[in-house]
Order: structure tokens, then C-alpha cells, then sequence
């Protein structure tokens, strides 16, 4: 009977591993080269293939690592919204010539058994024109007859999807592009317009043949018990320092982490026996700083909040070297120009955000706002509790004051004061409430009560309430040396490069004049585009690329000439 069992048993978690969603994905790019100091744009597709190749509902980030032998990873988080996202990865200006290749993957791909999900990879050529730094190995010099004579091959056309435009344009005009999907599904694509100024794009896979190599059901083991990210980006961190063991002991120990001026972006997480944390976020967006807090009574003892890597640091395969030659000084004198110019406009003017994930873990509904230059100003807490938000009230004696909220309950009636209160400082929990208190109000602009009782993490609040500087004096609080903050590196914001207004057309070299991640192709439809044409001549191309509703590859290339 017992054999029974355990087989029995053995069989379920055979069945639940191998039904479990297993993802892959595959980034197309708005260009194949590049220079060292660039964007490279991206657009991300998640496919569920546990029973067929269809957009993925489980994952809501996916981690980007572009690396070549011998040189550390460049790394990006892309939000992912029912199977697809967008972003960027920023080249380093510092980064070596050669070829690299780049990874995409999710927490959910790190649950499989084998590590069959890194086996597709797209590859790049980065140029840099400041450095002789090379990728060790990874450059071949020809000369100008042996460049020439390299061939590459056109990538297949795939799917029933065309292009139509005409051969030719005016520089500084507006050029129409007509997609027509012929086929009979509906399809999601990248499109990119860029300059073709003859340098070799590295040879590597495309989404053809990214769809015919994905594993069939059932073929894929799932058996780790990493948390799926559903809602957001999970971090982890540990504390760390001498006293660590003697912090982590504390019973009900809570460890904050939150960006300053984003209300959004504050969470909790309990402290565990082992020092271990776990942060479920809604993602972060952006490179911005965070600070990561103890919510310790004794703030003597040397332990800190130390944040863990979500990224696996891919060793890549090899691949072909980068082809250099004296026939390319010419195209890389005109790319780092553009480059020079691009940075002057500042990309910023050019691209058009996109729907992101909306944090709903605070809104403003129900939510009330004292302007503070409404009424007459006071310099300290005190007095604009007792003048002003009479809605708030300091209680306790000496050092140990804290703040307390009228509670109103969902139909608006008014009860007793709680002091069960969140205190958030622009959006940064503050645990010591006296430093709140003791905080000069005149630096103060808005004050912000939510009168209802609110969940963050493991922690209930009764009320919270953020007190808004006028201009980010966050920094004059003098947090405990428990406290650290970190350069924090969040999902990137899914931009469109659409160029829609020039600020200087005279000097408008853009070597990608149209991106787009996320185009809606309805079956049986057209789309039409505009592309605001450079100020310089030359061939540009035009790619789409993506999949269809049934997993089908797409993918049509095209040019044109600027006169």
C-alpha cells in the first residue's frame, strides 16, 4: 500500500511539473548594430508553450542580460502586459567593440529543471569609436575588398503581412507606411525604420526560427518553487552586518523599502528568523534610489537591509567575431555625429510613453489634501495639527509622540482617533514619528490623509498619511544608521520612438527614424504609419516583425530611399 502511495504521489508531481506554464521569449530590436553610448530599443514577446505556442498571462517582468565572452552583463527589466513589453537597455559608453548576445528570461523560466530557456539568444554588434577596447577575441580585421566580399543572407520573409510604401521620399518630409496583414489572425509586431548605411549586421536568428525551435508540450519539466511573478517584480534582500542575528530575532521585525516622491512604490515585508525579506512590488519604474529601513525600537545594533541581484549573470555561447575594417570609417564618423546630436535633442523629445502596469496599492480616491500655502503657515508640527489639520493629532509624551487620524468609516462617519498610523515622508515610510514631528513645517507643502484602513505587505494601517516637501527635503532628515539607500535599477518605461516633432530639423541625422513595440495588426486589415524622414540621404529599412494570435512567425523587411 505504501508503494501505492508513493507512486501515486510520485505521478502527481510528475503531471503538475510538466503542466505548470512554460515560457520563452524572444526580443526584436529597433536596429542589429550599434553604437557604444546608444539605446537599443526592445520589443518583448512571452509565449506560454505548456499547451501551444500563446501570449503569456503569468509573468509580469522579464530580465535582459547582453553580454559576450569575457565582459560583464549590461541588464534591463522590461514590464510584460498578457505576454508582451517594451523598453531599453542604455549601451555604456565604456563598452567594448564586438558582437554580443542577447538573453531575455523570467522568474518562472528559472523553476525549470534544465536551463533549455537561454538556448535562444539574439545577437548585436556594438562599435565603439572612443576606445580601442575590444570583446577578447571577438573583433577580425579585413580589409576593405575582404569586408565587401562577406555576404549576408536576407532573413525570410514569414507570414502573410507586406509593406507598402513608396521607393523614394524628400529629406525632412512625411513618408507614409502601409502594413497589410493578409493573414487570418490577428498579430502583434515591432516596426523600426532605420538607416542602412551598408555596415554587416551580425548573422543570428530571427523570430522564425525562435518559433520553429520552441519545445513542444509536456516536453518541459517545471519542478523549482521560485514565486512566479504575477503582480509585479519580486526583490529579496537579507540582512547583514554584525548585529544581524540579533536584529532578526526581534519579534514582529518589519523592513521598509520605497522611493522617495512615489507613494506608489512603498512596501513591507517581515523580517524572517534567517534575516531573509521578501519585497512584492507592483514594478518600479526607472533608475532611481530607494531606501531600505529597519523598523527597529533599538537602532544601536549594526544591521542593515542588504537587496539580491534578480540576475543570473548568463555565461554566452560564443559567437562570430566582428568584422572591422578602414571601409567603415566613414559610416562610424557619421554615427558618432548622430550620436552627438541625438544627445543634444535628448531622446526624451522624440519618443511617446505607452501603456504601462498602473500600481493600484494607493490611490488618490478618498483621499484628503491640505495645501498648506492656503492658510496661514506655522513652523512647527504642533502647531498646524491644532490649527490646520485638525483631522490629525500628536499624542504621547516627550519622546515617545507619534502622530494619530480621526477614523472614518467607508459611508464618511467620524470615530475615535487611531494612531495605528502609516507616516510617509514624500512617499519614505518613517518609522520614528518624532522626526516627523520635530520635521520644520515650513519646508512642507501638502499634507495627505487617507482615512481608511490600508494593507502594505504583512502590516495594517489604520490611516496613512504623507507629508509632501516642497522641494524633495527628504534630505534634510537624518535617518539611523540602520537605514541605507541604493542606486535601484526598475522596469523600464515602454516608449515608442515616433519622432513626431523635431526640434531641430536642419540637424535631424536619427539613424532609427520609427519604433514602435507593440503594433496591433487586425486580421484582414491594413495600418498605416508615418515616418518623419531625416535631413540627411540615404537607404532605410523597414522590419516588422512579431507573432500572430495562433503563434505563427512574422516577419517582412523592405527599403527606401531619402533624396
Amino acid at each position: 500500500m505504501k508503494k501505492i502511495f508513493a507512486s501515486i504521489l510520485f505521478a502527481a508531481i510528475c503531471i503538475e511539473a510538466i503542466s505548470a506554464p512554460v515560457e520563452r521569449e524572444y526580443v526584436s530590436t529597433d536596429r542589429n548594430v550599434y553604437l557604444a553610448g546608444e539605446q537599443v530599443f526592445c520589443s518583448l514577446f512571452c509565449l506560454d508553450v505548456s499547451g501551444g505556442p500563446v501570449p503569456s498571462d503569468l509573468s509580469s517582468v522579464a530580465y535582459l542580460e547582453l553580454a559576450a565572452e569575457g565582459t560583464g552583463s549590461v541588464t534591463a527589466k522590461i514590464s510584460l502586459l498578457g505576454g508582451r513589453g517594451s523598453g531599453y537597455i542604455l549601451l555604456p559608453s565604456s563598452m567594448p567593440t564586438g558582437n554580443y548576445r542577447l538573453y531575455a528570461y523570467t522568474t518562472q523560466n528559472r523553476n525549470e529543471s534544465g536551463k533549455d530557456y537561454l538556448s535562444f539568444s539574439k545577437v548585436i554588434s556594438v562599435f565603439n569609436t572612443s576606445t580601442t577596447s575590444r570583446v577578447k577575441g571577438g573583433v577580425e580585421i579585413l580589409d576593405s575588398e575582404g569586408y565587401n566580399s562577406v555576404k549576408r543572407l536576407s532573413p525570410e520573409a514569414s507570414g502573410k503581412t507586406g509593406v507598402v510604401i513608396s521607393r523614394s521620399a524628400k529629406t525632412s518630409s512625411v513618408f507614409p507606411v502601409t502594413i497589410d496583414n493578409n493573414g487570418g489572425e490577428d498579430a502583434s509586431v515591432s516596426v523600426s525604420v532605420y538607416y542602412d548605411d551598408g555596415i554587416l549586421e551580425p548573422a543570428g536568428p530571427k523570430v522564425k526560427e525562435f518559433v520553429e525551435g520552441l519545445p513542444s508540450p509536456g516536453s518541459v519539466a517545471v519542478t523549482g518553487h521560485l514565486v512566479p511573478e504575477y503582480d509585479g517584480e519580486i526583490l529579496y534582500a537579507n540582512l547583514v552586518g554584525d548585529d544581524w542575528k540579533s536584529v532578526a530575532s526581534d519579534v514582529g521585525l518589519t523592513a521598509f523599502i520605497s522611493s522617495s516622491g512615489e507613494m506608489a512604490d512603498t512596501y513591507a515585508s517581515p523580517v524572517a528568523p534567517d534575516g531573509s525579506m521578501v519585497f512584492y512590488t507592483n514594478n518600479i519604474y526607472g533608475e532611481r534610489e530607494i531606501i531600505c529601513e529597519l523598523c527597529s525600537s533599538d537602532t544601536g545594533r549594526n544591521a542593515h537591509i542588504s537587496m539580491k541581484s534578480p540576475f543570473i549573470n548568463v555565461a554566452p555561447d560564443p559567437v562570430e567575431p566582428l568584422y572591422l575594417s578602414s571601409s567603415l570609417l566613414e559610416p562610424l564618423r557619421f554615427r558618432n555625429l548622430a550620436l552627438r546630436e541625438n544627445l543634444a535633442v535628448g531622446v526624451d523629445t522624440l519618443v511617446e510613453f505607452l501603456p504601462a502596469r498602473v500600481s493600484q496599492l494607493i490611490t488618490k480616491e478618498g483621499c484628503i489634501v491640505y495645501h498648506l500655502d492656503d492658510y496661514v503657515r506655522f513652523p512647527t508640527m504642533d502647531e498646524v495639527c491644532v490649527e490646520i489639520v485638525k483631522q490629525l493629532k500628536i499624542t504621547g509624551k516627550k519622546d515617545n509622540r507619534h502622530f494619530s487620524v480621526l477614523y472614518s468609516d467607508p459611508a464618511g462617519k467620524q470615530f475615535s482617533y487611531q494612531s495605528n498610523v502609516l507616516t510617509l515622508l514624500d512617499g519614505v515610510p518613517m518609522s520614528d514619528q518624532n522626526k516627523l514631528i520635530s520635521f520644520d513645517a515650513m519646508l512642507l507643502s501638502d499634507i495627505e490623509i487617507y482615512p481608511y484602513s490600508y494593507l502594505l505587505g504583512h502590516r495594517v494601517f489604520s490611516a496613512v498619511v504623507n507629508f509632501v516637501t516642497m522641494r524633495n527635503n527628504i534630505t534634510a532628515v537624518r535617518f539611523s544608521d540602520q537605514t541605507r539607500v541604493y542606486d535601484f535599477k526598475g522596469v523600464s518605461y515602454p516608449v515608442a520612438l515616433t519622432a513626431k516633432e523635431i526640434p531641430y530639423p536642419e540637424k535631424d541625422y536619427r539613424q532609427t527614424l520609427y519604433w514602435h513595440p507593440a503594433v496591433t495588426l487586425e486580421a484582414g486589415k491594413e495600418k498605416r504609419i508615418e515616418i518623419r524622414t531625416p535631413s540627411y540621404p540615404g537607404v532605410f529599412k523597414v522590419v516588422v516583425e512579431g507573432i500572430d494570435a495562433s503563434g505563427a512567425p512574422i516577419y517582412s523587411e523592405t527599403s527606401f530611399e531619402v533624396r
